[in-house]
């Protein structure tokens, strides 16, 4: 089959089978390279949920960050332009991807340096000694991967967070699971729905990673239905913190200083969570714990 000149020097079989003519294949690379396709294949969120990460990383303290895949290198390109991130690394496991991104860094003098920080490894398997970055974003790549591949995946970016560090996942999820029969059909599954996770699953896999009380930031309903089910894009936030499964209430309260030049008035540590300046919140322990060790 053509899918499997694509499986070698390292590439997964679940990229070269159901991928390899959008990540893989040069021509393929070469079409989806341009913003407009891109946005179209990742349901029209795909510009959307860049402007939501890129405005989350301005808002925080980012340190070392991760990002792993490439995803076309229009979201490094504007991590760099946005924050002038010298402590940026990415992390890929598609020689051509890392191409890709080399290539537009390089073109810019500006951004050149930070082909120094390109890696071609495996999400799964991370070459980052333990405790490496602060911040971690893994990019629209989890529900491209097998079902025990994304936990290996989420396992290894507990690993390589520091302690108190962040983590950034966007996402697609459905509604309820997937029946085998959808799954298992290549055309529905290339397109990037199928494979995704009932949210709930979704949820457990990270909680088994070690991702606790893991927060929303956005969440978007995505056009595409199939056979009565709904997909969301979500963006996640969590934290390498000893967290508890679910909120208590220890009679705890948080007060925002106002302190953050862009944002006087009030501070969203999530979708649930707002803290307008001066003002005593009630919070459980986890969210105590999250501002104090975070």
């Amino acid at each position: 089959m053509f899918w499997q000149r694509f499986h070698r020097k390292g590439i997964p079989n679940y990229l070269a089978k159901h991928y390899w003519w959008a990540y893989l294949w040069r021509v393929g690379v070469w079409f989806f390279n341009h913003q407009m396709i891109i946005n179209a294949i990742l349901f029209g969120q795909y510009n959307s949920l860049v402007d939501i990460t890129l405005g989350y990383l301005k808002k925080e303290k980012n340190g070392r960050i991760l990002q792993l895949t490439c995803a076309y290198g229009h979201l490094t390109s504007s991590i760099i332009s946005e924050l002038n991130k010298s402590d940026l690394f990415i992390a890929d496991v598609a020689a051509i991807q890392l191409d890709l991104v080399r290539d537009k860094l390089i073109a810019n003098p500006d951004h050149a340096i930070y082909g120094q920080h390109l890696t071609r490894v495996n999400a799964e398997y991370l070459s980052y000694q333990d405790n490496s970055f602060d911040t971690i974003i893994i990019y629209f790549l989890l529900h491209e991967l097998p079902g025990s591949a994304r936990i290996r995946a989420l396992t290894e970016a507990m690993r390589v967070l520091k302690p108190g560090g962040e983590f950034l996942i966007a996402d697609i999820v459905s509604d309820r699971r997937i029946p085998q029969e959808l799954v298992d059909n290549p055309k529905l599954y290339s397109e990037c729905l199928t494979g995704a996770d009932y949210e709930g699953d979704f949820i457990k896999k990270m909680k088994k990673a070690g991702f606790n009380d893991v927060r929303q930031m956005s969440r978007r309903l995505v056009d595409d239905v199939i056979e009565g089910i709904y997909f969301w894009s979500i963006t996640f936030r969590g934290f390498k913190i000893g967290l508890e499964e679910k909120c208590e209430d220890y009679g705890q309260v948080a007060v925002y200083n106002g302190s953050a030049a862009d944002r006087p008035e009030a501070y969203a540590l999530d979708q649930n969570h707002l803290f307008p300046a001066g003002s005593a919140v009630r919070v459980c322990k986890n969210t105590a714990d999250i501002i104090k060790q975070s």
